[in-house]
């Protein structure tokens, strides 16, 4: 596990540290450096299974992150490396829970899309390079009638892509492999994949029925969607995904992606709220909790108050759950705070502006 991050001069920072736990959410104000964490973690990816740093640079542009350019990249309130000298640099480290640490240090150039880099540390030691990586992103597929299958992507590499593009793919290869105790949903018919995803879709889509076909002699398999019954199975109507909304589309990459990342992966989700009824964002962060209970390091870059509440209830009901979260705001001193959830499911600091919204339109709306 990753147990800690520091990043050198990169996008908001010039400097900061995270100590990242099974569960760690990253919540704040926008444009204020919540995405870096997570981008961090998929820059050393990418270039790993590109083979970048094998060869000396950091791919900037690549499967999970697209930065741009070392412009881009660079902090504009960077540090030299040192007094005597005033060029840019970026600069990451990562320490595992075994006390290993490894540092990347980049060279910047303004205009290059991959910068030079010395790794020091056994960098392919670390749970970054040799533990499955899933990182769904905001920007997921929305509902489409035909969607993109791939025998090297869902058998081989387990992977739903970084825009859950072969998820519908993932669910219907592996529809029938089981899924570990502590993540099954309790009402689901079974703990095979399909009937767990249909129960969790349920929370937020009462009813639902997922059904995967593969469409002969093409590279595309069709999902359909049916409610009604006993979790949908005795509905007559089958609808495409494109005439149930996008709240189906965008969960289901995260609930698939949760209920098959193996013990020992990291799973980054950003904005898993999107599209979703308040019961189902805050039913996503049990299953969330559950899956970082359940062994996977589980990173989240959220706006939502459900999600919040809903990891605050699964830290009440597990407290062996390491759960982390940072606040961002660029009017704090160092641009984020770290908060911890006690064992009731309490927070005890609530600084200004972390989701008290609702709390402020409250007393304007009962005032006089």
């Amino acid at each position: 596990m990753i147990s800690e991050l520091s990043i050198r001069n990169f996008k908001r920072f010039p400097r900061a540290t995270f100590q990242l736990g099974d569960f760690t959410l990253l919540t704040g104000l926008n444009g204020a450096g919540k995405s870096t964490v997570i981008q961090v973690l998929s820059l050393i990816r990418q270039s790993l299974e590109s083979d970048a740093i094998k060869h000396g640079t950091i791919d900037l542009n690549g499967k999970y992150v697209q930065i741009g350019s070392g412009r881009d990249a660079l902090c504009e309130d960077f540090s030299p490396l040192n007094d005597d000298e005033e060029l840019p640099y970026i600069q990451f480290s990562l320490t595992s829970n075994l006390g290993i640490t490894a540092e990347l240090l980049m060279d910047y150039e303004a205009t290059a899309d991959h910068l030079g880099v010395v790794v020091d540390g056994p960098l392919n030691e670390m749970h970054i390079a040799t533990a499955s990586y899933q990182h769904v992103r905001a920007d997921r597929v929305g509902p489409e009638v035909v969607s993109a299958h791939s025998f090297e992507q869902t058998v081989r590499q387990r992977s739903l892509g970084p825009r859950g593009e072969y998820a519908v793919d993932m669910l219907g290869a592996a529809s029938d492999d089981r899924v570990p105790t502590l993540r099954c949903h309790e009402e689901a018919r079974s703990a095979r994949l399909l009937d767990q995803t249909n129960a969790w879709m349920g929370e937020a889509c009462p009813g639902i029925a997922l059904g995967v076909h593969s469409i002969p002699n093409t590279d595309a398999v069709r999902l359909d969607v049916g409610f009604g019954g006993t979790a949908g199975l005795s509905s007559s109507n089958r609808f495409r995904p494109t005439n149930v909304g996008f709240g189906v589309a965008y969960a289901l990459p995260i609930v698939v992606a949760c209920l098959t990342a193996p013990a020992g992966s990291l799973l980054a989700v950003e904005n898993p709220e999107a599209h979703l009824h308040p019961r189902g964002q805050s039913k996503l962060a049990e299953l969330c909790a559950r899956t970082a209970k359940d062994g996977v390091q589980v990173i989240v870059e959220s706006h939502s108050d459900h999600f919040l509440n809903g990891l605050r209830l699964a830290k009440k009901g597990n407290r062996e759950l390491q759960a982390q979260i940072y606040y961002f705001d660029p009017s704090l001193d160092e641009g984020y705070i770290s908060l911890e959830i006690d064992d009731r499911g309490m927070l005890p600091h609530w600084p200004d502006g972390f989701f008290d919204e609702s709390s402020i339109l409250l007393s304007k709306i009962i005032r006089p």
